[in-house]
């Protein structure tokens, strides 16, 4: 492990228990908790109006941050609260006619599904597709599509296998048919290297309480302004407007063309203080040696749960979750390691192990001495 990931190890680590669920939440790192202590403290002593104007400085900075994770210009970032939000904005923003299709994974991530629910009773269909392998694939939704097919939606990992999906093959595919992309990015985006802007998705979307090691409560679309135009707004406020903090006049004519448009009011600003710190520890460890680690990580924990005769999900490790089903029972199983401190996920039937970059092969083989 190099010695910029043993640092960031120090300020991670959690310390009583070894966390090896990424997937679901990641722990808050000792520099983020002195960030946000610091930013209450400043609030008390400098005045909240100092500090009020100055953190939509840090809000920038965010949005530039995520957006070279993403790879995709800052301009195309706008901020949500959390990935659901993000995917209810486009839902109810798209107003897609009546008899529309959307494709979707019978198994995707109830989140990003829901919002899509209420819209069937004003004519929308979801076409929720089965895999016609041990999991899906690109094909499963290219074969989905028809002449109807408005939308489909993909989750770049796949939540209860650890899948990556080929994005790019499913995008060159839809180009040809007119059909949106829409690519939740959570279970990836901080522990992977990506560059969706070569993908050409038209929306992408993603939260910060994962791989991203950011405190809860943030979430995002990244869309060019011309996708942005396409969607009517649902979200409205002070800051949708240019110059938002001129608060004189009424603007109308001078809403957001950009992503920031669904930045409607007051972020939350110790969310965004914490996830600047967060990011900035992030990405000085440089992405690219982050998914190093990550996949050398998962891969030997894949490789030694099928000695042990676990039904490991994805054959070949490309991302961070090690998705498999033990010999003997998955409640008993995960509840054992419960219990000696170790924290793993149940998620579609199988254990789910998601270590992170800041955690050493000692951490796996302290996980494997327990199965």
């Amino acid at each position: 492990m190099s010695n910029r990931l043993t640092e960031w190890r120090d300020r991670l680590q959690v310390t009583n228990r070894l966390h090896l669920n990424h997937a679901g939440v990641s722990p808050m790192s000792l520099t983020v908790a002195d960030a946000i202590q610091t930013a209450l403290l400043s609030q008390h002593q400098d005045g909240p109006l100092q500090q009020y104007i100055s953190m939509f400085n840090t809000v920038s900075n965010v949005r530039e941050m995520l957006a070279s994770l993403i790879g995709v210009p800052s301009e195309y970032i706008g901020l949500t609260r959390n990935t659901s939000h993000a995917m209810s904005i486009i839902a109810n923003g798209l107003r897609l006619p009546k008899g529309s299709e959307v494709v979707v994974a019978s198994d995707e991530f109830p989140g990003i599904v829901y919002p899509w629910i209420p819209l069937e009773s004003h004519g929308l269909q979801l076409v929720r597709i089965q895999s016609e392998g041990v999991t899906i694939d690109a094909d499963d939704y290219i074969n989905a599509f028809t002449e109807r097919t408005k939308v489909v939606i993909v989750s770049w990992v796949h939540w209860c296998t650890g899948i990556k999906v080929d994005i790019d093959k499913i995008v060159c595919e839809a180009k040809k048919r007119g059909i949106i992309v829409i690519c939740d990015t959570i279970q990836g985006v901080g522990s992977i290297p990506v560059d969706f802007i070569a993908s050409d998705v038209e929306y992408i979307i993603g939260g910060s309480h994962k791989w991203l090691t950011c405190p809860s409560g943030l979430g995002y679309i990244a869309a060019s302004p011309d996708m942005i135009r396409q969607l009517q707004p649902t979200n409205i406020g002070w800051n949708s407007v240019t110059n938002s903090l001129d608060l004189d006049n009424l603007r109308p004519g001078d809403i957001k063309t950009n992503a920031s448009i669904v930045e409607e009011g007051n972020p939350s600003f110790l969310t965004i203080i914490g996830c600047q710190a967060a990011l900035k520890e992030l990405t000085d460890q440089g992405i690219s040696l982050i998914g190093e680690q990550v996949v050398r990580l998962s891969s030997m924990l894949s490789l030694e749960l099928q000695k042990r005769e676990w039904n490991v999900r994805c054959a070949i490790q490309e991302t961070g979750l090690v998705c498999a089903v033990p010999p003997k029972s998955v409640i008993r199983t995960a509840a054992r390691l419960d219990s000696v401190g170790i924290d793993v996920a149940i998620r579609g039937g199988a254990i789910r192990i998601s270590p992170h970059a800041y955690q050493t092969l000692d951490d796996i083989q302290k996980l494997l001495l327990h199965l």
